[in-house]
């Protein structure tokens, strides 16, 4: 199976989507999360673009027309496709990513963690409580049992 890629119509992604399943196809529109302010936000890996699985050029016309689609990409009036396998490693590399993301970024009340920072290197704390700030948290940690409040990076902890 080969995958087409096509050109979406600004701010159209969520329709053109919905209306391409609504006639049988299978696209596909990678995204990856990101962290904004403390929030994990989708945001397109490929902004304007998305994939769609065709096995027959013969629904060309019917993928054009789409409402939210702008065109089926051509170059030099040839169709170029994409095998299937890089489709699969694209959907394999936003899930490692994501995997690490949550892995390294959620932290809960109790969890262990070990300390990044150059005063505190390798100290290991146990979160007591948490409090947000944009790219920061303030954590209140339990450091050789006693309590302890530290702003840090989420860059600069790490779960044990």
């Amino acid at each position: 199976m080969e995958w087409l890629v096509i050109t979406i119509k600004p701010n159209q992604a969520i329709k053109a989507e919905s209306n391409l399943i609504a006639q049988g196809f299978k696209p596909y529109f990678p995204k990856v999360n990101v962290r904004h302010n403390g929030k994990l936000d989708a945001k397109d890996l490929f902004p304007g673009y998305a994939f769609v699985e065709c096995d027959r050029f013969s629904k060309l016309l019917s993928i054009d027309s789409t409402r939210g689609v702008s065109k089926v990409m051509r170059i030099q009036n040839k169709i170029p496709t994409i095998k299937d396998q890089v489709i699969q490693n694209i959907k394999k590399q936003i899930s490692s990513i994501e995997g690490l993301q949550k892995k390294k970024k959620d932290f809960e009340l109790s969890d262990r963690v070990l300390i990044n920072l150059e005063i505190l290197s390798e100290q290991e704390a146990e979160i007591i409580d948490i409090l947000d700030k944009g790219s920061s948290k303030k954590f209140l940690l339990k450091i050789l049992n006693s309590n302890h409040a530290v702003w840090v990076n989420l860059d600069d902890i790490e779960h044990i």
